[in-house]
């Protein structure tokens, strides 16, 4: 049971054990058990809970209604994924990622029916839907996870059959009808939950109702009456699903407050519910408690196969059912705790902080299905679980008896230096309630005394001895993994002996002389002194000042202080003065008018002193001064901060004087390091080379600024006696990381490196971050954006060529293609494709990346471009339906010339339209505008100048015929133009939202890529298939191009609005497209009335 406690397989008495692992823990354990993690608590009711990860509440609330609805139970327990263990997988489904979501829901559906325990986790399934970790920590709307979680399911399983909608879907008929002629005109659209409105309605009843109750619109057209008349437009339930989900819409947007506000009016809601024929009752309700930013969801769930016990008072409710069942076997699912609950609580729902969010009803006449015969893979899954989780219930019992301790002998620890000089112990696995008499028994010869080993200074503090031979060893408090050792002669020890006297080594300065003493945290301030004096033989009065607390005096304290009160710890600094000396200095200040003060500041340590010196000093006076008040020692410069002066040799024999000191106040750094020579400089340098050990010593570097960086390099590699030819310098930043190679054999002067800069040299081999690019990969298909497929990110060093960076994207995707047929472009901001990599040898150092991302197209030819040539893609002028059609690449060789009159002879031979008339113009792809390319002089008619200046990946719109009226733009473009116009307008507030926010729930899977995305593929399929007019199909593709600045949203809006004013219901493209649009806005709770007065079309 204590396997991975100890690094041997067994621990047993007298045997060895790595003691920096018992040294690793800060705290000690009282018991083995202290150690482990606690094991998971057995069921102690039917129902089991589920931890939360951080903020997975609203995902254990929808899980945990999946689960208590029969129906939805049955189909994930009945579905035959592995073949005998869990551990292989049937012929269910070839697709893994299918196959894991499922079988991860399988797995945690049987823990909860058959788990013996009071709460399990949601990790494996939430790893299945793709997550790293970091979406456990952002709370998700609950109503918007219910959605994708059940489509995600219903996508796992088509193909198969079964199935998880049949239950849970309804249909809706949408209309709108013509009020002289009463002529319906409509759609039927399938709903997975109603979204209804809390605000001004007092029950769900009259919420329901207004939601079928028509809306008076003016002016819509009429194909009967052939004008604009008065209509009303509606939704009619006209197949309610078995189960029915409502979402209550609790969240509004205050546009007085400018933000999302929750509405906590109340809002009752029965048990019993009818729709056209059915009755529905009431089966669960998840409940929102906080604000509209955060919260917390749990859900009160009906038990309907009678499962669990429940005596609770049976309550009154406002609406009495007919069905008194239904008052009864309620139960609170909140995380990990299940608990029953009287029916009165639900009523406590209806308003408030707190209050339900999400009702689902199951119909009368859906008998619930009974759970059948649990699969032979899941029942010996679950087994198998029950007995590990009882077995670690078991080992923990066990281990909170137990304890492991180490026995040394008093010489494997130096009593003069208190250190531990060898490891030889002794390892003992105890009972707590054997007696102390127990261990004498091993170890009668002696007193035992427990000792521990400081972390930093590796002192040893004996902390006491062990003498009561009748207590326990529980109540003596003796803790798992601690450190003994037996002393044959106690008196030899016993004054180091106790809690309070832990061990600290300090360094004593006297007039340049430094003493290295072990003193212990009781010890007095007379007891200290008495020291002192013995050790500096001094017969004279003195005073101690505490160089790590400001130089403090201790010596004014009184002497029956301790050193833990006077702040006396690990490696405190101690400053011996004879008072005479001090008194001479200070008289000798008094007198002198040439006294002034300076700040003193150390480079390895926080904080300014203040001396006074005397103008008549020499420099060179001065250093000795300041290291003799510092109580420092070793070679040291001094620094003038006060425009980072650093002083030379030649400057020590100056006076202060000289050196501008007569204003007083200079500040001064003192710096480990030799004083450079007249007209060096001195930068720091550190190893981080395989050949160094010490990869964190920092050595000083004096040179002549005009030696050359190859000269500096050589005089680094000495330094560290490492070969110059296999290593290279690199520049750092303010953090000390490298940020730039140098590699320039240029005189050092003319390099960015500046006085006390750090230097790094490294292995040829170490490849640092500032080396290497990362780029995120796209795919295309057509070579324009809108199908562009994000692959995978690179990282790769800069040195690399971009016939490099097309390698490593080739073999990594394992595509089966030639460099010459291997397109690749950068992604501008705008997500439109700009230059096109043409250089195969070309360094990526080189080149300046406007984005990180870039795109790549696999072509049917091949394709070598070279300087001079650009890639531009052709657009035909639809002159009657103001649109673009028939897209084709050209490209076009600036050598044929750099007119406008160039260009178009390039696309006559391109489009073979030798003797037509024709005109072009250019995509402002950020103004939304259409630019006439008409020559204006000679300064505007070169291609490559302005306004026209042609690059990679301009669209070029061309127009055959003379057409004098056309000014080349669409219908979309003041739209457009509208549209970002309004877009920008959150940030220019600065209010914007985290993205976790904006991202919302999602699973990352590959097989729902499609799926997720739905609205927007309903978009492609129409301008793909669809035999529309070209006044649509131009609108909608330039909407479509602009999907990544604009949300779906925003997108479906704007979309549904225009199919409103020129909708055709005998086209079933565009039948499709608008259900598929208007559920999208029904699911993310929309008000598509109100929103849409927002958008102009």
């Amino acid at each position: 049971m204590f396997e991975g406690i100890f690094p041997e397989p067994d621990v047993q008495d007298g045997g060895t054990i790595d003691e920096a692992t018992l040294r690793s823990y800060s705290k000690r354990p009282k018991t083995i058990s202290d150690l482990l993690e606690p094991p998971d608590k057995p069921r102690d009711g039917v129902f089991v809970g589920l931890k939360n990860q951080s903020a997975t509440c609203y995902l254990n609330s929808l899980i945990q209604s999946y689960y208590m609805c029969p129906e939805f139970r049955h189909t994930i327990l009945s579905l035959p994924l592995c073949d005998k263990t869990i551990n292989k997988p049937s012929h269910f489904t070839d697709d893994a990622e299918k196959h894991k979501i499922l079988l991860e829901f399988q797995k945690l559906f049987i823990l909860m029916q058959q788990g013996d325990l009071f709460a399990t986790s949601t990790e494996d399934l939430t790893k299945s839907f793709g997550w790293d970790g970091a979406e456990g920590l952002y709370q998700q709307d609950v109503q918007e996870a219910n959605r994708v979680l059940f489509d995600s399911l219903n996508q796992a399983l088509q193909g198969t059959q079964f199935n998880l909608t049949e239950h849970f879907t309804g249909v809706v008929y949408s209309y709108i009808q013509c009020q002289e002629c009463q002529q319906f005109r409509g759609s039927n659209q399938t709903f997975f939950d109603l979204n209804l409105i809390v605000q001004g309605f007092e029950n769900l009843n009259d919420s329901l109702q207004a939601y079928e109750t028509p809306e008076q619109l003016d002016g819509i057209d009429c194909e009967v009456c052939h004008k604009r008349t008065p209509s009303l437009k509606g939704l009619n339930i006209i197949q309610p699903p078995k189960i029915l989900t409502i979402t209550l819409n609790r969240f509004n947007y205050d546009y007085e407050k400018n933000q999302r506000v929750k509405l906590n009016d109340k809002f009752e809601f029965p048990l019993e519910l009818q729709i056209k024929d059915i009755v529905y009752e009431l089966q669960a309700v998840l409940i929102h408690m906080g604000d509209a930013h955060r919260g917390h969801y749990h859900g009160y769930f009906r038990d309907t196969l009678q499962e669990g016990v429940w005596n609770q008072k049976i309550d009154e409710f406002p609406i009495e059912p007919k069905n008194p069942e239904l008052k009864t076997r309620w139960f609170d699912f909140n995380d990990s705790s299940v608990t029953q609950i009287p029916v009165s609580k639900l009523t406590s729902q209806f308003e408030g902080s707190e209050s339900a969010y999400i009702l689902i009803y199951r119909s009368k006449n859906l008998i619930p299905l009974k759970i059948g015969h649990t699969l032979d893979y899941l029942e010996k899954y679950v087994n198998e679980v029950n007995a590990k989780k009882q077995k670690e219930r078991d080992d923990y019992i066990e281990a909170q008896s137990q304890l492991v301790i180490q026995v040394s002998y008093i010489d494997i620890i130096d009593i003069q230096t208190r250190k531990i000089i060898s490891k030889e112990v002794e390892v003992h696995k105890l009972n707590k309630y054997q007696q102390i008499a127990d261990l004498y028994q091993i170890y009668p010869n002696g007193v035992l005394v427990e000792y521990s080993e400081d972390y930093v200074s590796k002192l040893v503090h004996f902390i006491r001895a062990l003498n009561d031979y009748n207590k326990t060893i529980d109540e003596e408090e003796i803790n798992h993994l601690s450190t003994w050792v037996l002393v044959q002669d106690y008196k030899q020890i016993e004054h180091l002996v106790g809690k309070d006297r832990i061990p600290c080594q300090i360094e004593i300065i006297y007039k340049g002389q430094k003493q290295s003493v072990i003193l212990q945290a009781n010890q007095t301030l007379g007891e200290l002194k008495k020291l002192v004096a013995e050790l500096f033989q001094l017969d004279n009065e003195f005073q101690i000042k505490n160089l790590n607390d400001n130089k403090s005096i201790i010596t004014l304290k009184s002497e029956k202080s301790t050193l833990s009160e006077l702040q006396i710890v690990q490696n405190t600094t101690l400053l011996v003065e004879l008072i005479q000396q001090q008194e001479q200095q200070a008289k000798q200040i008094q007198q002198s008018d040439n006294i002034v003060s300076v700040l003193v500041e150390r480079d390895d340590e926080y904080g300014c002193t203040k001396l006074y010196v005397d103008l008549e000093m020499t420099l060179e006076e001065l250093l000795a001064y300041i290291l003799q008040q510092l109580g420092l020692q070793g070679n040291r410069r001094l620094r003038k901060q006060n425009g980072n002066v650093l002083f030379y040799k030649p400057e020590l024999a100056l006076k202060l004087k000289d050196l501008d000191f007569e204003d007083g106040g200079v500040r001064l750094l003192v710096e480990k390091g030799d004083m450079p020579e007249s007209g060096k400089t001195t930068i720091s340098a550190k190893s981080t080379s395989k050949h160094t050990q010490d990869k964190e010593e920092v050595k000083d570097i004096i040179y002549d600024p005009t030696i050359t960086i190859k000269e500096l390099k050589l005089k680094i590699s000495e330094v560290f006696n490492l070969d110059p030819n296999e290593h290279n310098l690199y520049l750092t930043d303010w953090l000390k990381f490298p940020v730039q190679k140098i590699t320039d054999e240029t005189k050092l002067a003319n390099t960015k490196i500046r006085e006390q800069d750090l230097i790094i040299i490294g292995d040829a081999d170490f490849v640092a971050q500032c080396e290497l690019i990362r780029l995120q990969v796209f795919e295309t298909k057509t070579g324009y954006p809108d199908d562009c497929v994000f692959k995978l990110e690179v990282n790769i060093k800069k040195d690399s060529t971009v016939a490099d960076l097309k390698k490593m994207i080739i073999q990594t995707l394992n595509l089966e293609i030639d460099l010459p047929r291997f397109r690749l472009r950068e992604i501008n901001k705008i997500q439109y494709f700009e230059n096109v990599l043409k250089k195969n040898n070309e360094q990526l150092r080189k080149i300046n990346f406007k984005t990180q991302n870039l795109v790549f197209q696999i072509l049917d030819h091949d394709e070598q471009l070279v300087d001079g040539q650009i890639l531009l893609l052709l657009k035909r002028r639809n002159v009657e339906n103001k649109i673009y059609t028939d897209f084709q690449d050209l490209i076009y060789d600036y050598k044929s010339g750099t007119k406008v009159e160039d260009l178009k002879k390039a696309i006559r031979a391109k489009l073979n339209i030798e003797d037509e008339h024709l005109e072009l113009s250019k995509f402002i792809a950020h103004e939304f505008t259409w630019l006439h390319m008409v020559a204006a002089g000679k300064i505007q008619d070169n291609l490559k100048k302005h306004p026209f200046q042609l690059r990679d990946g301009d669209f070029i719109g061309y127009r055959i015929g003379l057409h004098p009226k056309d000014d080349f733009q669409t219908e979309a473009d003041q739209e457009l133009k509208e549209l970002m116009k309004r877009k920008k307008r959150p940030n220019e507030s600065g209010k914007g939202k985290k993205r976790n926010q904006e991202d919302g729930f999602q699973i990352k899977l590959q097989f729902l890529d499609g799926h997720k995305k739905k609205i927007i593929r309903s978009y492609n399929e129409i301008t793909e298939h669809a035999q529309m007019d070209g006044s649509y199909d131009e609108k909608l593709h330039d909407v479509l191009s602009l999907r990544s600045q604009h949300t779906k949203i925003e997108l479906t809006i704007l979309a549904l609005k225009f199919l409103e004013t020129n909708f055709d219901y005998e086209r079933d493209d565009w039948q499709m497209f608008y259900e598929a649009g208007f559920q999208y806005l029904l699911e993310n709770n929309i008000d598509y009335e109100n929103e849409k007065l927002k958008y102009k079309i």
